[in-house]
């Protein structure tokens, strides 16, 4: 299966996965307007942050343990990572408990909503194990049945959350966004029900220590993204709202969903297609698939912004309302970023395929401190378009970084 099948088919989950974001961005922004969507931008980047720690970041590397041992014994590098997940998400459960009051005091400004740590400690288990068993499916290139497992949690997330919203308003938001992916264990129990290598998942076996090793190559990665990432979101939100207002930090959190949902749908087909497939390419091998998607890729990542940015007064009208409409005049520099963000991710999950962990780090730090950083300067006498410009910097930066690092793969002719 080639990237373009593999993208198609992909696609739709990806499909569902967009619309349910689009029901639940348009029903938050007439329920609760722009300071509805800046406290639906914290919940949503303190349980991303949350649930990479909770599996220990290993699934990008179960994915690639699991397409490597192929021909051999999949069933332990399965075990390894679901032992360390249970691990990491009991701990991250104990640390989420016993500091629930200061960190929703620092999220969310109110005491209020301490209520919540103890929620997603729950849920962070079930979430945890149902990321490894898709995992699995990816490894094991089951494609049909990774997709039905991705749009089974996505039509469960969206009605949980719907259900919560309608009853009980901004409080059911949060707790939706708390729960609405752990629940998707259950329709992935059920989708995997007559395979055999899940019933064995949780048996305590000895692992072999290489497992361990290179899953923590992986999970040190993830760790270093889930860190920087929501916490660069999270900081810069802060920063909108002390600086500007909580409205303008509305109408950034509305656009940067937009550019998420451009990036997601790229993101997916390479963390399905390319993960598994480069991890055993080599030299020329390696350099003709990179060269064949890039084929695809940069086309994309010009015209899907172009054609954003063309129509984003309708995508405005259509995803959110009339409220958010001066949110248009963000989109120039972050979708330009985008583009050059679709690029960098093909490089970017060469990364974690071959497990290049110093240079995956720095990558992160060079995005975060671009981020961060000029967004600082930048607001001060660009506003809100500031915060902009610096996400195409810092998208730039990570390009220029990767094509500087892997320059001999992409170019150099093998002998």
């Amino acid at each position: 299966m080639n990237f373009i099948n593999s993208a198609l088919l992909t696609g739709v989950s990806t499909l569902i996965r967009v619309i349910s974001n689009v029901v639940l961005t348009k029903v938050i922004a007439i329920s609760f307007g722009p300071s509805g969507m800046v406290l639906f931008g914290h919940i949503n980047n303190l349980v991303s942050f949350v649930r990479v720690f909770s599996t220990g970041g290993v699934q990008h590397g179960t994915v690639t343990l699991v397409a490597e041992n192929e021909n051999n014994n999949q069933q332990l590098p399965i075990n390894a990572s679901i032992q360390i997940s249970l691990f990491c998400s009991v701990i991250i459960g104990f640390i989420l408990i016993i500091f629930k009051e200061q960190l929703s005091i620092y999220i969310f400004y109110s005491q209020k909503y301490d209520y919540l740590f103890f929620i997603i400690a729950g849920a962070i288990i079930p979430y945890a194990i149902n990321v490894i068993f898709v995992s699995v499916l990816n490894g094991m290139r089951q494609l049909k049945l990774f997709v039905l497992a991705n749009v089974s949690a996505n039509i469960l997330a969206l009605t949980v959350s719907l259900l919560c919203i309608r009853f009980f308003k901004i409080d059911g938001l949060l707790i939706a966004f708390s729960i609405n992916q752990s629940i998707a264990i259950f329709s992935t129990l059920y989708l995997i029900r007559k395979q055999n290598w899940w019933k064995s998942a949780f048996r305590l076996v000895k692992i072999n220590k290489i497992y361990f090793k290179k899953l923590f190559n992986y999970s040190l990665m993830a760790i270093v993204s889930a860190s920087t990432v929501p916490a660069a979101f999270i900081i810069i939100r802060k920063l909108i709202t002390s600086e500007i207002g909580v409205t303008q930090a509305g109408y950034w959190e509305a656009v940067i969903r937009v550019s998420s949902v451009i990036v997601m749908f790229m993101a997916t087909s390479y963390s399905t297609y390319l993960l598994p497939t480069i991890t055993t390419l080599k030299n020329d091998a390696l350099k003709i698939e990179l060269n064949r998607t890039y084929k695809i890729v940069i086309p994309i990542a010009i015209i899907f912004p172009l054609v954003i940015f063309i129509l984003k007064d309708y995508v405005i009208l259509f995803l959110y309302s009339e409220e958010f409409i001066k949110a248009v005049s963000l989109f120039k520099y972050q979708l330009i970023g985008d583009g050059i963000r679709i690029i960098t991710y093909v490089t970017g999950f060469l990364m974690l395929a071959k497990s290049h962990i110093k240079i995956f780090v720095i990558n992160e730090l060079i995005q975060f401190i671009l981020y961060v950083g000029l967004s600082t300067i930048l607001i001060k006498s660009l506003r809100l378009e500031g915060v902009t410009i610096a996400y195409m910097f810092s998208a730039l930066g990570c390009f220029i970084f990767q094509l500087v690092v892997y320059r001999k793969i992409l170019w150099k002719n093998h002998k």
